[in-house]
C-alpha cells in the first residue's frame, strides 16, 4: 500500500472548522483507491502569529519540503493586518515550492441544484497562473505622508512563467475536451499582458488544440 505524507496547516476562521470534514474525504478516498495517508498539522497562521509574531516559522518551507503535500485551510483574522498573511504566509509557501497553478474546478452534481445549475450541466476549470503578474510583490511606497506621495505595484510576467502554465493549461485540456479559453485584459493593459497574449498564442501554435481569446471587461 503506498503512503502519502501531508502537512495540515487548518489556519484560521473557517478553515479549523471545514478541514476537519475535508480530511474525513482524504481518508475515504485513500481506503477506497488503496493507499495510506499520514498526517501532521501545524498551527501556523494568524493566530500564530499573535502568539509569536510570526506567521509560521523562520524554517517553515524546511519542515514542509519533506511532504507530499500541503492541506490548506485558511489564514487571516480581523485583529490581524490583513496584508501580512499572503505576504508572510500564502505567498511564501506559493513562491518557496513554485506552486504556479492555481487548479480551480467548477461543476455541477446529479442531484444537487445550486446558484450555477441551469438546464446543461456545468463542469470546466478555472487555470490561474499562481507566483507571477501581480502576485511578485514588485513595489514600493514613495513619501507615503506627503501630498506627493504614491503607492507603486508592478506586475511581472516572465515567458518562463508564462509558457509553463499556457503548456500545463493545453495538457489538461487533451484530458477533457480539448479546449482552451484565455482570458486577457490586454485592451488595457497593452504591455504586460499583450506579452502574455503573444507567449499564449505561441504555445497555442505548437499545439494541435485551439485557442479563443476572450476580454474581459
Amino acid at each position: 500500500m503506498k503512503t502519502f505524507k501531508i502537512a495540515v496547516v487548518p489556519g484560521d476562521g473557517i478553515g479549523p472548522e471545514i478541514v476537519p470534514a475535508a480530511l474525513k474525504i482524504v481518508d475515504a478516498l485513500g481506503e477506497k483507491m488503496n493507499y495510506k495517508i499520514e498526517k501532521e498539522f501545524y498551527s501556523w497562521g494568524a493566530g500564530h502569529y499573535l502568539e509569536h509574531g510570526e506567521f509560521m516559522p523562520a524554517n517553515g518551507l524546511e519542515i514542509l519540503t519533506p511532504f507530499d503535500a500541503i492541506f490548506f485551510g485558511s489564514v487571516g483574522l480581523p485583529e490581524v493586518d490583513d496584508t501580512l498573511p499572503a505576504k508572510d504566509y500564502t505567498f511564501k509557501v506559493r513562491t518557496g515550492f513554485q506552486q504556479y497553478v492555481n487548479y480551480r474546478p467548477v461543476r455541477t452534481y446529479p442531484g444537487f441544484h445550486g446558484p450555477l445549475k441551469e438546464k446543461k450541466d456545468i463542469d470546466f476549470v478555472v487555470v490561474r497562473e499562481n507566483t507571477e503578474g501581480e502576485f511578485v510583490q514588485v513595489g514600493s511606497q514613495i513619501m507615503p505622508d506627503t501630498e506627493t506621495g504614491m503607492g507603486i505595484d508592478t506586475s511581472v510576467f516572465t515567458r518562463k512563467g508564462t509558457e509553463r502554465i499556457a503548456h500545463y493549461s493545453f495538457q489538461l485540456a487533451r484530458k477533457r475536451r480539448k479546449k482552451v479559453h484565455h482570458i486577457t485584459k490586454s485592451n488595457t493593459l497593452i504591455n504586460s499582458l499583450t506579452y502574455w497574449d503573444r507567449v499564449i498564442n505561441e504555445v497555442a501554435e505548437q499545439t494541435t488544440l485551439n485557442a479563443r481569446k476572450l476580454f474581459k471587461f
